[in-house]
């Protein structure tokens, strides 16, 4: 059992349809489903149907994150989040709260199986090296 009060400070989205929170309600309320063929993750299945994908390629997303590009997009759209919800929560500087995270993705690292399978496809004694 936990001790001491918890509190949500600010939420942080960013996904198929939209780059933030105000966003993402604004296409909620607006009904705006953000379904496409895919234009910035790389897929054997591009052109098979329609996916909500965040628009953005990783570059930027990297950008904004402050980290690497070759990380996961995972990485990269949870910690965009996690800075906006920072940033909304008003608080200030970070390290001077004891803080908690919760994290909510789905298919987390799967451009990363997209680049492994399509190494491997090809040479299956390459498919390791793929980062």
């Amino acid at each position: 059992m936990m001790k001491g009060s918890v509190w949500i400070a600010g939420g942080g989205v960013i996904s198929g349809i939209g780059q933030n929170l105000d966003e993402c309600m604004a296409s909620f309320e607006a009904m705006r489903p953000g379904m496409a063929y895919m234009q910035h993750l790389h897929s054997a299945h591009a052109r098979t149907f329609p996916v909500v994908e965040v628009k953005a390629g990783n570059d930027e997303l990297a950008a904004r994150a402050g980290m690497p590009a070759h990380w996961s997009r995972t990485a990269l759209l949870s910690r965009i989040a996690a800075l906006e919800a920072w940033e909304r929560s008003g608080l200030g500087d970070i390290s001077d709260y004891r803080t908690g995270f919760i994290s909510a993705n789905t298919v987390g690292g799967m451009d990363k199986t997209e680049e492994f399978m399509e190494v491997f496809l090809a040479d299956p004694s390459k498919g390791n090296s793929v980062r």
